[in-house]
């Protein structure tokens, strides 16, 4: 079973969806799918509050990538999205989070630029789009199921 939650953090800042399930894949499998996702790995580096009351998981990274679109493939969209894994003995609990930009936030990196928010696109500010996001966050979703 899938448990899905979104928020927002405020604002400004990011927009988030999540996914929760459990899978018998071993981490070794796990790791080999999110290798193959298309992106940067990132671990995540610790976390002052951490996730409180969660206990240390067996994986903590954030993967993000590139996505090309428009006509030309010349526009880029930002994608990322953070994955949670517990080992539980028989399965492995997994936590998927889809990060997107506010598009209060785009339009503040606009003001920054002295633009609006297509300046801060092209001021070589990158962007996570949360539909992108999500978009990968469910491929992944399918591969470990």
């Amino acid at each position: 079973m899938i448990a899905k939650s979104e928020g927002r953090l405020d604002q400004m800042a990011m927009k988030t969806e999540s996914i929760q399930f459990d899978t018998r894949k071993d981490l070794n499998q796990i790791a080999d799918v999110l290798r193959s996702a298309g992106g940067q790995i990132e671990k995540i580096q610790g976390d002052p509050l951490g996730r409180l009351g969660a206990s240390k998981q067996d994986i903590e990274v954030v993967i993000s990538g590139e996505e090309r679109r428009g006509l030309l493939k010349l526009v880029a969209g930002y994608w990322a999205v953070q994955v949670y894994v517990l080992d539980q003995g028989s399965s492995r609990h997994v936590e998927l989070i889809a990060l997107g930009e506010s598009t209060m936030s785009k339009i503040m990196a606009g003001a920054k630029y002295g633009s609006d928010v297509f300046g801060a696109m092209t001021s070589g500010e990158r962007f996570f789009e949360l539909k992108f996001s999500k978009q990968h966050r469910d491929e992944i979703a399918r591969a470990l199921a």
